[in-house]
């Protein structure tokens, strides 16, 4: 498991890291990385922390005593750069004996992964090789091309978030094959796609139940959210209702 804590504050007028804002009286990287730890499917987990980071990242660490934790690694200028970080040290756990099937990349600055949705992720993994979360579209979708707007179906498109999972030699692969060609990928399972003629066997992607709540702190207008959300979630679990299931 990669645990992407290396972001910064910018959109939101911070000096910090936002993924250590306070929510309910805890940062809020405490939140996935506890539920990560709680998660049956999840052995080992990589944490990839901005540089000055380093104290934060040991709150966190004394609020969550999680044997998972495996490594605490720097991270790049960009997110591909912090995903590389943490696939390296992945490599580096494979090589000493950690056996790792399946890779999960998870945003810190989305504090409400649940249990649930980890399972369902890695049920649709084990079954195709790889699983990213998705939800529809809310709104009518219009693609502009110069004076011309034109509707598209809203149900042939989604959003997606994270945590997002693939067999660990194909993700591997893929970022190896980026790593000699500098690309930079926006999202994981673009870099899979982009190489998927570098994988050693075929991987398909199943789009799994995503959930409204897992949102991403990322605006000052998150923030109000997110401490109300803190309230309704506890080990991994809504309180008020339950979570997505595995498929």
């Amino acid at each position: 498991m990669v645990l992407l804590a290396g972001g910064s504050g910018t959109r939101m007028g911070l000096d910090g890291n936002k993924v250590y804002l306070p929510l309910a009286g805890r940062p809020a990287l405490a939140f996935p990385l506890a539920t990560l730890s709680a998660a049956a499917d999840v052995a080992v987990i990589v944490i990839v922390a901005r540089a000055g980071d380093e104290a934060a990242v040991e709150d966190v660490l004394a609020q969550v005593r999680s044997p998972k934790v495996g490594a605490v690694v720097p991270g790049g200028v960009t997110r591909h750069a912090s995903e590389q970080a943490g696939l390296a040290a992945v490599r580096s756990l494979m090589a000493a004996g950690v056996e790792v099937a399946h890779i999960l990349v998870h945003d810190g600055a989305r504090p409400f992964v649940t249990l649930d949705l980890l399972a369902a992720l890695m049920t649709a993994a084990r079954r195709v090789g790889g699983a990213i979360p998705a939800l529809p579209l809310p709104t009518t979708v219009f693609v502009a091309d110069g004076a011309c707007v034109t509707p598209r179906v809203a149900a042939d498109l989604v959003t997606v978030q994270t945590p997002q999972v693939f067999r660990a030699d194909a993700l591997l692969a893929a970022y190896a094959a980026a790593l000699t060609e500098d690309f930079d990928g926006v999202d994981t399972a673009q870099v899979v796609e982009h190489y998927a003629a570098h994988l050693p066997a075929p991987v398909a992607v199943a789009a799994v139940p995503g959930d409204e709540r897992n949102l991403k702190v990322t605006t000052p207008a998150d923030i109000d959210v997110a401490e109300h959300l803190a309230g309704l979630f506890t080990d991994g679990r809504w309180r008020d209702r339950p979570g997505p299931q595995p498929s």
